[in-house]
């Protein structure tokens, strides 16, 4: 079937019928020459309106809500759309400047925006080291005159490869050291001597936090590396692992975490932490208990963690310790540490505001136990884990409440005991739940407030199935609708 445009030619042909070949022709070069100057007509007319919609587009882009947003504002926007701890932050913020002049211009004036992670692996850059260290280099002007956090990594599959063939990026990373706000060194024993040595002489003027993990690397026998800071006033934050020692002033530290290879080494390091307000310490225990404690005081500490192995003894630590401001003490001991109640009840009572205690693998009686909770009078939270050298039975009825009774650590609320493999009788331990729970009913109810905290959450988690009766979970579910945080099974 014929189209219309079929048609038109049939159409057009009829009407030349009986028309000279000649003059065919010749209307054939007039046509021609009509269609060229259409064409020509045609392509101004496109050229003319491309224009026009670019002017269209550029007047609606000129009153568009974004151009009215403050530059402040906007440069607020882009360091909050971007990752800046997580790796991909360099990509984020690369496609932000590329939308448009106005974005890029505010881009690179927001020293914010290029403050993300930089890590310097030992993977040698796709594109070169020199254009590795130029971009590098071209980044750092960029986040000026802001601190940057940096990480040095050995990349698992690169562990052989030697770090002297990226040193133009190192050393252009070494460059900017007064300006690191966090270093973290991930498998320090791969590192080289020289790394080390230029960092000693690097003066890290904002440098507040330092990390260092175990490494992957460090096996037994461990290749202890040791790492020595220089100017560090603005230092606060010091995590060490295992494989790694630490030469620096310790004076301005709020929060430390080492994980020592000796006891001793803490004993030496601590009586120069004036600030410190966080300690968390791994050490093998002492094999002998010190005969001499001199005590040194750190007025500002609030929170210890203190975890000791193997065969021996973890009283040295809190023996020299004098803490009158410790809030918080989490104790985590191997089953053949040895506890010494009585010199225990005198760190105690150098340390008597402390409101949260932890104890992990301890090997308590439950004798021992009340006389812990009887020195913190002011406990609030109370976590025993794995705690089962002893059945628990005369601490639970120590904090029953009722009969006249005072009761012990009145203000306790917060109280986790999970992973003690010894049963208690579920009548105790009711009765003890039940003395210290009202619902807002009846605490609103009492005539008189209570001389003990109402729980705000009780949890004990046994190691055996189906350890507790169906009677017993069906009086911890009443307490949960009455809106105690309970956890039990």
């Amino acid at each position: 079937m014929a189209t219309p445009h079929d048609r038109a030619v049939l159409i057009r042909a009829a009407q030349l019928d009986g028309t000279p070949a000649p003059e065919i022709r010749v209307l054939i070069e007039d046509t021609q020459a009509k269609i060229t100057s259409l064409d020509s007509q045609i392509a101004t007319l496109i050229e003319l309106r491309e224009e026009e919609r670019l002017s269209l587009v550029a007047m609606h882009y000129s009153i568009a809500p974004i151009r009215s947003v403050p530059v402040e504002l906007l440069a607020h926007i882009f360091v909050q759309a971007v990752s800046l701890d997580k790796g991909n932050h360099f990509k984020e913020v690369m496609q932000i400047a590329q939308v448009c002049v106005h974005w890029r211009r505010v881009a690179l004036n927001t020293p914010k925006l290029w403050t993300g992670t930089i890590c310097i692996s030992n993977r040698k850059p796709r594109n070169g080291v020199s254009m590795a260290a130029q971009g590098l280099k071209t980044w750092l002007a960029r986040s000026a005159p802001l601190a940057v956090p940096v990480v040095f990594e050995t990349e698992l599959e690169f562990s052989g490869m030697n770090w002297e063939r990226i040193q133009p990026v190192v050393d252009e990373m070494l460059k900017t050291s007064s300006r690191w706000g966090s270093l973290t060194i991930r498998d320090a024993q791969a590192l080289k001597l020289p790394f080390f040595l230029n960092l000693s002489r690097c003066s890290l003027e904002m440098l507040q936090t330092v990390s260092v993990p175990a490494s992957y690397l460090a096996f037994e026998p461990i290749i202890y590396v040791l790492i020595s800071f220089g100017h560090t006033p603005n230092l606060r934050k010091l995590s060490v692992g295992r494989g790694v020692q630490v030469n620096m002033s310790w004076s301005s530290l709020a929060d430390l975490d080492l994980d020592l290879r000796a006891p001793d080494e803490i004993l030496a390091i601590l009586p120069h932490c004036h600030d410190l307000v966080h300690l968390t310490i791994y050490t093998p225990a002492w094999s002998e208990p010190l005969r001499t404690s001199t005590l040194f005081t750190l007025e500002k500490l609030q929170t210890v963690r203190f975890n000791c192995y193997k065969n021996g003894h973890f009283m040295p630590l809190l023996n020299h310790l004098l803490a009158p401001g410790l809030r918080r003490l989490r104790l985590g001991l191997d089953a053949d540490i040895v506890w010494d109640e009585a010199q225990f009840r005198a760190f105690q009572i150098r340390s008597p505001n402390v409101i949260a205690l932890d104890l992990r693998d301890a090997t308590l009686t439950s004798t021992e136990l009340v006389s812990v909770l009887g020195c913190f009078p002011l406990l609030e939270q109370l976590t025993l884990l794995r705690c089962d050298h002893g059945v628990y039975e005369a601490a639970i009825r120590a904090l029953r409440y009722g009969n006249g009774t005072p009761p012990l650590v009145p203000r306790l609320h917060d109280l986790n005991m999970n992973f003690c493999p010894n049963p208690l009788p579920e009548d105790v331990l009711g009765d003890m739940i039940a003395s210290r729970w009202w619902s807002d009913s009846q605490f609103a109810g009492l005539p008189s407030p209570p001389t003990v905290a109402r729980w705000t959450r009780f949890t004990m988690i046994s190691i055996d199935d189906d350890r507790y009766s169906k009677q017993f979970m069906e009086m911890i579910s009443r307490l949960r609708e009455e809106g105690l945080e309970a956890h039990v099974g």
